[in-house]
């Protein structure tokens, strides 16, 4: 099937959407045709279905589900935009009345329906969706509205904007050039109907002219004695004032030219859309299964917990490190898929909804959204970022629990908390007091934040209930735990093959063993709580699930939201290989817990492979704090001016994977000053202005038989440096060795012009510069790629300038590019064409200076 369209008005738009979420298994083609007086989709060679609503119903026959809620169809269909008609007021108040009373009918919808947020995603969702972004603002929308938009929203957004980048310059480049024809007919219309005329006119004017022209022949004759001495006197005057304007403009003229050559002057529109420059990959949004002749890469970070507001060191801990490494593989042209989503349930959920007065929902909702808006600031290229407060969650988990259930898992009585005063069971965030280990006086039931150790409320001492602040009393109640010690011996021959095939860190594997060492014990895995997965047993139908114990399954339940044939990814291990990232107090849960659960299945499940932990990130002299404004956080990064390319190098260079490190306001400032801008800035803007400036906005035209034996000298040091040390690196998911990697061939090209004077007179006269140049360009085209997984920003805004205006698939996968060739020499000049136009290049990065490191330093020092 095929699907033209030739504009993306708003219908277009939800067409696409729909195609995009609904309908991947069939293969749909997209094209623009600018010869079609309206959208069609043709099914065949001789059906044909023309128009959005006729090819939506058509779709909705096609698609396994029908419309769920022929009202909000309705609604969808009466939203219009609000025409502006300044002739007739009441015309105009009368629209806007109408969409204000149909914004209404659909939250009224949503809220008798209890329409699930996003969960049974429609096409009706998208068309009203879609429709009610172009809403004007006087009509807000709030309640379940708000929060359907920003559920669906969720999900269209990114298929939206990746289809205006796709399509929108094809369309703008289309109408300019039939502007541009069109113009050139009128000119020609106007050319000869200015000529017709002007015969005509000259035709009749000729006789009238010839007599006046008898006359003033007469007159001027004797005019012109009388004005020969006062047309010498003026001609020398006007001589004189000719050649002062000459002298003047031509130094005017001089000095601007001084002036371009030296810099020309950049418009803010061109700023603008130099800063707005980021890597966006062709398949952006696409269901990826994995591939028999492809390496399968799966990728996860440890689920953020829904309850808070990341700081920098959760987001180096997990989603970072994770983006890094899945923007490397996808390079390298694995087949890549990259997993994540917001933790929702347990007492966290449950204690902060008590804190903000809402319910659990509104929290996950509230927060999710939160997560996603600073993750989407920091650039993580997630293929889908999910929650676990979904049907599909619930699902799957009882279905684990349920093969879990006949040998490895047994039932008994055990002392827990209660709070006489709230009559509830105090599981636990429920409950805080003294750890017994390091005698920290604010511990949690579940850990200590102090010593890490984690712990059952039962053992703190002069513990309270968090609700009421009385203490609670120990009552027995009906558990059921996971037999571990039946499954050790298995999970213990697992971990000692895996550890090492795998690489994992050795901080993972000494935890791990650790745990093996004291002998594996019988953990509960339910709690006496109501927000969470209900347990799938009659006699249990009051509890839920331990979060620790559901979290995990997390990974497959988004997969499945996102993948329908999830378990080509989860239960295929031959085919598979899963790569998991987090911080260091999520790794038993990770090494021990998980593996074990799926182990006790008896089903083929994709197991962990390599496993890549940080150590904690500090802040100066404490740790973060949100309860003291103490550090940076998600939510206030961006409120600092500072790109998050920057914050992004400053955490991947000082990354914690050995020990803990700490975040100082001078050391991130040095970084960008001494590190950043002398070397990846000073290489870039050197060699680009010289070229854009002295070579007339394009690459030097240089042949391969130009190189000398220095030119091929650079090149196999660059290239096996690249092979056999970046790459290397990123092979053993060491992440902080792979940057000082890039950093270094970074330095190695700037070296490399330095040294062969790329700059001076004689080697621009002997067309040396041409080469050196090229080269150079080539490697600063390999370098962008280098730095890409961890600036992906400062990678699109280089290769911006190097005058790649738009995403290729060759540019996804430029690592399996050059790899593909059997030598260095054509494998990095091959890169750039010669006599390619390049963009203005504007600097990318600026130094930061001491009285902006100050006022940083106090705008997060916190509350003492």
């Amino acid at each position: 099937m095929i699907f033209a369209f030739k504009k993306l008005s708003g219908k277009t738009l939800s067409v696409l959407s729909i195609l995009k979420i609904f309908h991947l298994e069939h293969n749909i083609q997209v094209k623009l045709d600018f010869s079609k007086c309206c959208d069609t989709l043709q099914i065949n060679e001789n059906e044909i279905v023309y128009g959005n609503f006729s090819i939506i119903n058509y779709l909705t026959k096609v698609k396994r589900n029908p419309y769920q809620n022929e009202k909000l169809w309705w609604v969808a269909h009466q939203l219009q935009d609000v025409i502006q008609i300044k002739k007739n007021d009441e015309v105009v108040e009368k629209k806007k009345q109408v969409k204000t009373d149909n914004v209404k009918s659909l939250n009224r919808i949503l809220e008798q329906q209890k329409y699930l947020e996003g969960e049974e995603l429609s096409e009706t969702d998208i068309i009203a969706y879609i429709k009610l972004k172009r809403v004007k603002p006087e009509v807000k929308t709030q309640g379940k509205l708000q929060k359907w938009q920003n559920a669906v929203g969720a999900i269209v957004d990114p298929i939206l904007t990746s289809t205006e980048n796709e399509f929108n310059p094809q369309i703008i480049a289309f109408h300019e050039e039939k502007r541009k024809k069109q113009e050139e007919i009128n000119k020609r219309k106007e050319q000869h109907q200015n000529a017709k005329k002007q015969a005509k006119d000259d035709q009749n004017k000729g006789k009238q002219q010839q007599q006046q022209q008898q006359q003033q022949q007469q007159q001027q004759q004797q005019q012109q004695q009388q004005q020969q001495q006062q047309q010498q006197q003026q001609q020398q005057q006007q001589q004189q004032q000719q050649q002062q304007q000459q002298q003047q403009q031509q130094s005017q003229q001089q000095q601007q030219s001084n002036k371009i050559k030296q810099k020309e002057e950049i418009s803010q529109d061109y700023l603008k859309q130099f800063s707005a420059q980021k890597i966006i990959r062709t398949n952006l949004g696409q269901q990826i299964l994995p591939q028999k002749d492809k390496r399968n890469v799966l990728i996860t970070s440890a689920l953020p917990y829904v309850n808070n507001v990341p700081h920098l060191g959760n987001i180096i801990g997990c989603v970072l490190s994770a983006d890094v490494f899945a923007r490397y593989s996808r390079l390298r042209g694995y087949n890549t898929l990259y997993i994540c989503g917001t933790d929702e349930y347990g007492t966290a959920t449950e204690v902060k909804a008590i804190q903000e007065k809402m319910t659990p929902q509104e929290i996950c909702t509230k927060f999710h959204q939160i997560h996603k808006e600073v993750y989407d600031w920091f650039d993580i290229d997630f293929d889908y970022f999910g929650r676990t407060s979904t049907p599909i969650h619930t699902e799957i988990t009882q279905e684990i629990f349920n093969h879990l259930h006949p040998k490895y898992t047994t039932q008994k009585s055990s002392p827990q908390t209660y709070c006489t005063s709230c009559k509830m069971y105090l599981a636990d965030r429920y409950v805080s007091g003294v750890c017994p280990h390091c005698q920290y006086e604010d511990a949690r039931g579940d850990q200590c934040d102090n010593c890490g150790k984690l712990l059952d409320p039962v053992e703190l001492i002069n513990s309270k209930c968090y609700i009421c602040k009385n203490q609670p009393e120990i009552k027995e109640t009906k558990h059921i735990y996971i037999n571990l010690p039946d499954i050790q011996e298995k999970l213990e021959k697992w971990i000692h093959s895996t550890s090492q095939t795998g690489l994992w860190s050795q901080n993972s594997y000494n935890v791990s063993k650790a745990w093996l060492k004291l002998g594996l014990k019988e953990r509960c895995i339910t709690r006496d709580l109501k927000w969470g997965v209900q347990v799938p047993l009659d006699e249990y139908k009051d509890k839920v699930f331990y979060v620790w114990f559901d979290a995990p399954i997390g990974y497959l339940s988004i997969t499945a939201n996102f993948i329908k044939e999830w378990k080509q990814w989860w239960m295929n291990p031959e085919n598979v290989e899963l790569f998991q990232f987090m911080g260091k107090d999520n790794v038993p849960f990770h090494t021990v817990i998980f593996p074990s659960t799926l182990m006790g299945t008896e089903q083929n499940y994709t197991l962990l492979k390599t496993i890549s932990t940080t150590e904690y990130l500090n802040y100066e002299d404490g740790k973060f704090s949100k309860s003291r404004s103490t550090g940076v956080f998600g939510d206030n990064a961006q409120d600092t001016q500072i790109p998050n390319e920057i914050f992004r190098y400053y955490l991947l260079i000082n990354r914690p994977e050995k020990s803990d490190t700490i975040f100082t306001w001078q050391d991130f400032a040095n970084k960008n000053n001494n590190e950043l801008l002398p070397n990846l800035g000073n290489l870039v803007n050197r060699a680009l202005n010289f070229i854009y400036k002295n070579y007339n906005k394009s690459i030097p035209n240089v042949e391969l038989n130009q190189l000398n034996g220095k030119d091929e000298e650079f090149i196999n040091l660059f290239m096996n440096k690249f092979k056999n040390e970046y790459l290397d690196a990123f092979e053993k998911v060491e992440i902080k060795d792979a940057l000082r990697k890039a950093m270094e061939l970074s330095s190695l090209v700037n070296k490399y012009i330095q040294d062969e004077k790329a700059w001076e007179k004689e080697q621009k006269e002997s067309k040396r510069s041409d080469v050196i140049l090229f080269v150079a360009v080539n490697a600063i085209r390999l370098v962008s790629a280098l730095i890409e997984p961890f600036m992906p920003s400062v990678s699109a805004k280089i290769n911006f300038t190097l005058g790649f205006n738009q995403r290729t698939e060759k540019d996804d996968v430029l690592f399996k590019h050059v790899l593909s060739y059997d030598n260095n020499v054509s494998a990095l000049l091959n890169l750039v064409n010669p006599g390619q136009p390049i963009n203005q290049p504007v600097p990318i990065f600026r130094e930061f200076k001491p009285e902006e490191v100050e006022r940083w330093r106090q705008l997060y020092k916190g509350q003492i």
